[in-house]
């Protein structure tokens, strides 16, 4: 159960991240423009706070506990 449970995480975070690069192909048209690269740029960060993937320790192992308690999905 806890592979199909990491498994559904991780295809989760990989459709935030897919709908980040098609946000990005439609919207290349205009990289030239700096206001336009600023604007993605945030959109990216606002992504990337959202899918919020452990990258320290001290994360993984509250995403732990807390998948442990069945309050969140294990990452």
């Amino acid at each position: 159960m806890k592979l199909y449970e990491r498994f559904f995480s991780y295809i989760s975070a990989a459709r935030f991240i897919s709908a980040i690069f098609q946000i990005y192909q439609r919207n290349s048209v205009y990289i030239g423009d700096f206001s336009n690269i600023s604007a993605q740029l945030h959109l990216y960060q606002r992504f990337s706070s959202y899918i919020d993937l452990p990258t320290k320790p001290d994360n993984l192992r509250k995403k732990k506990e807390a998948a442990h308690y069945r309050n969140l999905p294990y990452f």
